[in-house]
Order: structure tokens, then sequence, then C-alpha cells
């Protein structure tokens, strides 16, 4: 069984320096086990911050109702979850 860990925090409480190393020790993080998605992340992203994390998968759901017709512009929750799938790690961290 996979175990999914969420990386939540506030603006200024260090999420994005977080998220950049995890993302930067991809590999070495899924040799220990601990899978970093490349899914669900926007590599074309203007905000740095969004270069390496997956806040805009937690924005699909906020905004879901409001955005709906704009469904196609936010990172894909089915690719997240084929990627999981696929590598099938002990832990992921999202």
């Amino acid at each position: 069984m996979t175990t999914i860990y969420l990386h939540i925090g506030m603006p200024k409480t260090g999420t994005t320096c977080l998220q950049k190393a995890l993302f930067k020790n991809r590999d070495k993080l899924l040799e220990n086990g601990y899978l970093y998605p490349m899914s669900g992340i926007r590599h074309n992203a203007k905000q740095i911050e969004d270069r390496y994390c997956h806040n805009l998968l937690a924005q699909f759901f906020i905004d879901f109702k409001e955005k709906s017709h704009l469904l196609s512009q936010f990172p894909n929750w089915e690719d997240v979850k084929i990627e999981i799938n696929s590598i099938d790690p002990k832990n992921v961290i999202i």
C-alpha cells in the first residue's frame, strides 16, 4: 500500500523552499521509496513557486465550480494517479 503525504503550508512559511528541494532531489527520494510526482506541476509557470509544487492541484478543487469550464488549464489529477500507479512507490509526497 502506498502512503501519500500532503505537504501544505501558509504563504511565507518556507513551503517554496521545501518544494524546490523535493523537486531537485526527486531521483534520490525515489531511490529511497518516495515519489515527488512530475504530474501536476506546471513547468511553464511564470511564478517560480508553481514550477516546483503541486499547489494548482489543490486550486482545482477550491475553484472547481467557478472554473469548471477551464479544466484543461489545470493539472490533471488523473495524470498523477497514473504516474503513481506506474511507479508503485512506497510513499508519495504532494
